[in-house]
């Protein structure tokens, strides 16, 4: 029955992922939220596909006579100063939720320290409390500047810095676990450099915000799931709290975790006193990790801050915003007004749980499925994650005496001369990605790849339920990665093996 179900997983990911893939193909379809490249996708695909294919048949004859970590080595630390090289160019202030929190962070600790009293932009907070972690932690780097006698640029700089090395050091762990699931160190360094032209090198580590924090968590918690084996406690005890700490940042980053505890339990071969009791010892531990994360974080929302619970807006909200039609499930200014207008949150949350059960209705059967199409292009046909689209991106560029800065400019700004072709590459790339993760299902009931299948599961019911953005999906690109070297390999080498064949007859 256990592996049935592993199974109907990969029959499940399989089935999702052909129709995003077809739909992202196929439908031309123009929404609020399309990025306008320079090709069609599907000449996008065929180009990039044969780059690829062209790449894997050279990069499988050639022999590499350099240690494997050496290599992933300078090749991070290269990432990394060309990083800093860009950040030193083009740093910038950014507006919508990122600005406030910024604005939140530096005059809490500016005008304040060492009393803080967190009254700036407090109503946000109110609404958005899952916002509160990320705020403390720029105070935390806020209040460096502020020891050492700097202003704003250095604390946005600081941000940055701290971006660029989550960038790295994630990359650094996804090639070390599709070498594992693979056994090809080739494999292992075409994945990382798809993730150095789709994330590592994407301006997304010029914006100091969640998507580029939460990034780290769900390759961390997949690389302590796959090497940390000495303590069984011990590696509960670090997943829990990554997943937790991750979910103070990202709710998305719970999912990883959901798809591990789901794995976890199909591989037990059978529940006996022994196997029980062990499931129990780790339920506790999970459970006390749960609270050394929550209780500090609630302990400040309700007694330091202050905030007031009944305006809060929850994921009822998402839900409903999710099936908000004239938006396609993006953000909607009278959703949020919709919510906000009732007074606590019980009435808040039958409201909104009633206007959903509503649009759903309204729409039927025939217009949800042209609704979830929406929501599929929307999420998932945008290769650079919606980088400078969101409402006022673009506050101000710090000054430089740098005389490449302008030119850098033009690359890595949404709305530089030279931006678009970068963006077309990762497009191309991106779809390459989403077609090769179908071939990773040619490797079955390998419980580590279950564990990234059924995390990309979750991760599309979750999008398709609730608001929909590209950029909701960046801090799981690295799973999609593995899954398509994986799948890139797996179908290498079937393909190889039916050429030989052939040749030989």
């Amino acid at each position: 029955m256990k592996e049935k179900l592993k199974e109907i997983i990969q029959i499940i990911f399989v089935i999702i992922f052909l129709i995003v893939n077809l739909i992202v193909l196929f439908c031309n379809i123009k929404l609020n939220t399309s990025i306008n490249f320079l090709f069609k996708n599907y000449i996008l695909f065929f180009t990039g596909g044969v780059v690829v294919f062209v790449g894997y048949y050279c990069f499988r004859k050639y022999r590499m006579k350099i240690s494997e970590n050496l290599i992933i080595g300078i090749l991070s630390v290269l990432l990394l100063s060309f990083e800093i090289f860009v950040s030193l160019n083009a740093l910038f202030r950014s507006g919508w939720d990122v600005g406030i929190l910024y604005d939140a962070a530096y005059y809490n600790v500016f005008d304040k320290f060492p009393i803080i009293k967190f009254n700036c932009s407090k109503s946000y907070f109110e609404m958005y409390p899952n916002n509160v972690f990320f705020l403390l932690y720029e105070m935390f780097f806020a209040v460096i500047v502020k020891l050492i006698g700097r202003g704003q640029k250095t604390l946005s700089f600081l941000l940055v810095m701290n971006n660029c090395l989550i960038f790295v050091l994630a990359g650094f762990m996804l090639y070390f676990c599709v070498r594992k699931l693979t056994q090809n160190r080739k494999i292992s360094l075409s994945a990382w450099i798809m993730y150095a032209i789709l994330v590592g090198t994407s301006s997304w580590f010029l914006v100091p915000y969640s998507d580029s924090l939460g990034l780290l968590f769900p390759i961390f918690i997949f690389f302590v799931y796959m090497f940390y084996n000495k303590n069984a406690y011990l590696k509960t005890f670090l997943i829990s709290f990554l997943a937790f700490l991750g979910y103070q940042i990202k709710p998305q980053v719970l999912i990883v975790f959901i798809a591990i505890i789901i794995i976890k339990l199909l591989d037990i071969y059978k529940f006996d006193k022994k196997n029980v009791l062990k499931i129990f010892k780790q339920v506790f531990v999970v459970f006390l990790t749960y609270l050394l994360i929550s209780l500090p974080i609630g302990y400040l929302k309700s007694n330091i801050m202050k905030l007031d619970e009944n305006k809060k807006i929850g994921l009822s909200h998402f839900l409903m915003m999710g099936m908000n039609t004239e938006t396609n499930g993006v953000w909607s200014g009278e959703d949020v007004n919709f919510s906000s207008s009732f007074p606590t949150t019980s009435i808040r949350t039958q409201k909104n749980l009633e206007e959903f059960e509503k649009r759903v209705q309204k729409l039927g059967i025939r217009g949800l499925a042209l609704h979830l199409r929406n929501k599929i292009l929307i999420n998932f046909n945008d290769g650079t994650f919606f980088f400078g689209e969101e409402g006022n991106f673009y506050v101000w560029s710090y000054p430089t005496n740098l005389k490449t800065s302008e030119f850098v400019k033009e690359f890595v700004y949404s709305n530089g001369k030279y931006y678009i072709y970068l963006a077309t590459i990762r497009q191309s790339l991106w779809l390459i990605i989403l077609f090769l993760m179908l071939f990773s299902c040619l490797k079955s009931k390998d419980k580590n790849v279950l564990v990234v299948q059924l995390s990309l599961i979750g991760l599309f019911l979750f999008e398709m339920l609730f608001e929909a953005r590209s950029r909701y999906l960046f801090i799981y690109v690295p799973y999609f990665i593995i899954l398509s070297n994986l799948g890139l390999n797996l179908l290498g080498n079937r393909l190889m093996k039916k050429y030989k064949k052939r040749g030989v007859n």
